[in-house]
């Protein structure tokens, strides 16, 4: 990997405080409906959709998490494991009002 990728994945103050190893395609489980599980590389479009033809994915249902307040939830299932829990960065604003001219 080079230096320039590992700096991508490494926590920032700036950013996530948790390296973010989020992939393209789902590995192992999805994780929402419209999570991409599959890519196709065909030298012409052709034998792209042959390939597709060959595609089968088999889902496992898994608990669902609908909301906010759900997710937040101690029993909430974890989205990536890796973070340890469904919150990954918290960030608070203030508005400061500026004087009128």
């Amino acid at each position: 990997m080079s230096t320039q990728n590992e700096q991508l994945l490494q926590p920032s103050s700036q950013a996530l405080p948790v390296a973010c190893r989020l992939r393209p395609l789902a590995a192992g489980r999805v994780r929402f409906v419209g999570e991409p599980v599959v890519a196709v590389i065909a030298d012409d479009p052709y034998r792209a959709h042959d390939a597709l033809d060959l595609i089968r994915v088999e889902y496992e249902p898994l608990p669902a998490v609908v909301d906010v307040e759900a997710a937040l939830a101690p029993a909430a299932p974890v989205l990536h494991d890796e973070v340890g829990g469904n919150v990954v960065a918290e960030w608070c604003w203030r508005s400061i009002p500026t004087p009128a001219p």
